[in-house]
């Protein structure tokens, strides 16, 4: 029990994930922020990347291989919403462009472990 109590921010966020990506388009801001272009794929790189953050400590105390279950985990999901979005929803699609944003904010999320895991940083990731 202890081990999956350890999973609590990765849980918490998952949530947030999940409702960020099933809302209907009508309940998301019209506007970009800041006029940002593709803002969206930005949002979508950001929210996977701390998702595999969270789920790298927790796997340590439990696996060997920590990031590949890391990773695995983060993009399954990221590709299970994807999916979500065209079966549940009528006014969102999932598309390859969010699920290589998705991706590539797993990547740079397990290079950023790798750099700062010895650092202060490291230790609140």
């Amino acid at each position: 029990m202890a081990k999956f109590l350890s999973f609590w921010k990765a849980f918490i966020w998952l949530a947030i994930i999940g409702l960020i990506s099933l809302l209907p388009s009508d309940n998301l801001p019209d506007k970009t922020f800041l006029n940002i272009p593709y803002f969206d794929k930005i949002v979508h790189f950001m929210m996977y990347f701390l998702l595999c953050l969270l789920l790298i400590n927790p796997f340590r105390k439990i696996l060997k291989r920590t990031f590949l279950a890391s990773s695995t985990i983060a993009f399954s999901i990221s590709l299970i919403f994807e999916i979500l979005q065209n079966l549940l929803t009528t006014s969102r699609d999932g598309n390859v462009y969010d699920l290589l944003a998705n991706f590539l904010g797993i990547l740079t999320a397990l290079l950023a472990y790798s750099i700062f895991q010895n650092t202060l940083v490291g230790k609140y990731l």
